[in-house]
Formats: C-alpha cells, structure tokens, sequence
C-alpha cells in the first residue's frame, strides 16, 4: 500500500454515497395508468381497470449497470485501504494512518494527540514506517 491510494480514503467515501444517490436516479420507474372498457356479458357496463408496469429505459439500464461496476471497485478499494490500516501491527503507527487517512486529521493535530508539540513528529514516523 503506498499514499496514492491511502490519500484516496475520505474521496473514496464521497465517491460512494454519490454514486449510491446516481443509481438510485437510475432504477426502473414503476408506472400505473387506468383504462376503460365494458365487461363482455350483456348487458355491458363501464369498467375502469388499473393497469401497472415497469417503464424501461436502455440509457438508464447501462448507465445502471456501469455505475454499480465503479461502485464495487470504490467499495474495495476503501475496504483494501481499511484492511491495510487495521493489519499494522504497531498500535501507534496504526493510530497515526487511522487518524490521518480515515478521520483526515492534520499531522499537528495527531502529533499532539501523541504528546508531541512539533507537527512533524507523527509525519516522520508515517513516512519512516511506509518506506519499510
């Protein structure tokens, strides 16, 4: 796992729950409409049936279906990313990568919450950890 792909997490969430709402858009509509016509005994009498079916839309179909493909790959990358986070053996270090990539806190904000006053005390033991 390198930063390219861990600097993706919080887009890789945005990305998602957009993606949910676009394909929500795309479903098939349920659509109903009434008709009239007689019963076929006589004497014959007006009846009203209501009539219902799926309105189909090819564009809509493929868009369905290339939506939901990037949907899967956003949701395994994030959950590649979360699996490489959650595999780090050192609890500090797992500390570090969690705070910064998952809940996108600053280096001088998870410094401090180490103990640290520098801003580049948690960004050096994160880069020393990932050139391993």
């Amino acid at each position: 796992m390198n930063k390219k792909y861990l600097q993706q997490y919080l887009a890789l969430i945005k990305e998602i729950e957009d993606l949910n709402k676009k394909i929500d858009r795309c479903r098939d509509e349920i659509v109903s409409d009434s008709v009239r016509g007689s019963n076929s005994n006589f004497p014959y009498q007006e009846i009203t049936a209501q009539i219902v079916g799926i309105s189909e839309n090819k564009h809509k179909r493929k868009l369905y279906k290339i939506l939901n493909k990037r949907l899967e790959q956003s949701r395994n990358l994030k959950l590649e990313i979360e699996d490489y986070i959650a595999s780090i053996d050192d609890s500090q270090m797992r500390y570090i990568f969690e705070k910064r990539y998952i809940d996108g806190l600053d280096w001088l904000s998870i410094s401090q919450d180490l103990g640290s006053r520098h801003e580049s005390y948690a960004r050096n033991l994160h880069d020393r950890d990932l050139k391993k």
